[in-house]
């Protein structure tokens, strides 16, 4: 359609009849097929020099809504349902953050197997351990053996952690001579404050 040098360009409209009975026209757009690399159909909205570009957008053909919204920035999809299926794998990759959000029904993961979470490791010196992960594993020091009935405080920073945290901890493996149990987790901003106490008979012989 024509350029426009003091207003608005041209448009271009392509529309399928009606029908009066049975089903509406159709429209197709398609691209070349070829021995080698079919064609490509591209869409591209408008461009500005000194306000906004413009979107693709596809309409709600009963309430002429916007279902799909693609700007420069943003994909935004409104509608009832929305469903996405692969034969194999999706990946949804986000640069800062990722929200799942399910309302007041919450998120279905259904019976799925869930991984990947954050792990990492680290060794307590001086009675702290830094591990900024969701999950991973504590080692004790070495050096500051529990005794028999005695007790043992573990501060843990973790970037992770709020006040309103719940920080799970379970002994996996404990120390030779004495039987290590977790007695709380106190979580703070950025930390959580981990007592462990022996109920073996003897004291730790090394680090559990």
């Amino acid at each position: 359609t024509g350029t426009a040098t003091g207003g608005r360009g041209g448009l271009v409209s392509i529309s399928a009849g009606s029908g009066t009975s049975g089903i509406g026209g159709s429209v197709c757009i398609k691209g070349g097929a070829s021995v080698g690399t079919g064609g490509n159909v591209e869409i591209e909205a408008g461009t500005s020099s000194g306000g906004t570009a413009g979107s693709m957008i596809v309409k709600n053909p009963t309430s002429g809504g916007n279902i799909l919204s693609i700007s420069a920035t943003s994909v935004v999809i409104d509608t009832g349902t929305f469903e996405i299926t692969a034969t194999s794998t999706i990946l949804i990759d986000a640069g800062t953050t990722l929200t799942l959000d399910g309302g007041t029904n919450g998120v279905n993961f259904d019976s799925s197997y869930v991984y990947g979470f954050e792990y990492g490791s680290g060794t307590v010196s001086s009675s702290a351990v830094t591990l900024n992960t969701m999950t991973g594993s504590i080692t004790s020091d070495s050096s500051a053996l529990v005794a028999s009935g005695g007790s043992q405080t573990i501060t843990l920073t973790n970037s992770r952690i709020t006040a309103t945290s719940m920080v799970f901890v379970n002994v996996k493996t404990t120390c030779t001579g004495g039987y290590i149990v977790v007695l709380s987790a106190d979580p703070g901003s950025g930390s959580a404050t981990i007592v462990v106490y022996n109920a073996g008979q003897n004291a730790c012989g090394d680090a559990y």
